[in-house]
């Protein structure tokens, strides 16, 4: 557990966070000064967090929020539901890995998923990778409500176990991917998987 001064209590909307790894090797976003730490805020790129998850236990993530993912290597399993990632049409919440051909990537090292999103609305997912889960790279949950009206563009997910993407449920709608890299994705051999009811 990581324990979080007031002085970095969180933020409402229309705010910039920042993820790093513990190595300034091909960084894009945040300063070489200071690698990712959880005990840093991550609000600014000086001090960037070092997970995903404490990232999104910390802040109430909100419509407009922009976290940028830099180069490097991460672990474990990221979820996203309507707490924490409940965009809007106009104002999505977007997650952004590096857009100058380096990779940020989520590595399964034993996890089930690399990405699972229940409930999760106007999120943007873009140029981040998800290898070697031992089921999915990204999974939609089932779910009656649904995540609706996501974008997934430049994702690569590769070498996991049964699917790149998996979606399921009747409520998953309205969700678009753009030039997207599946390879190498385990048994079933699907890219990306459609259950029933999934209107995309």
């Amino acid at each position: 557990v990581v324990a979080v001064s007031l002085a970095f209590s969180p933020t409402a909307y229309a705010a910039v966070y920042y993820i790093d790894d513990t190595s300034s090797v091909g960084d894009l976003y945040t300063s070489g000064t200071n690698n990712g730490n959880d005990a840093n805020p991550g609000t600014n790129a000086f001090f960037p967090k070092r997970t995903l998850t404490n990232l999104l236990s910390t802040y109430n993530i909100g419509a407009g929020d922009r976290i940028y993912i830099d180069t490097g290597s991460y672990s474990g399993t990221v979820r996203l539901n309507s707490s924490d990632a409940d965009g809007t049409a106009a104002s999505p919440i977007r997650f952004i890995g590096p857009t100058n051909g380096a990779v940020a990537e989520f590595v399964g090292s034993g996890a089930a998923h690399g990405l699972v999103l229940s409930n999760a609305y106007n999120v943007q997912v873009q140029a981040l990778t998800f290898r070697g889960y031992t089921t999915n790279g990204i999974r939609f949950l089932f779910s009656i409500l649904g995540t609706t009206n996501c974008v997934f563009r430049g994702v690569t997910a590769k070498s996991n176990g049964r699917n790149g993407i998996q979606t399921l449920g009747t409520g998953v709608a309205r969700n678009r991917f753009i030039s997207n890299t599946l390879i190498g994705n385990g048994y079933q051999q699907y890219g990306i998987f459609f259950g029933p009811g999934v209107q995309n």
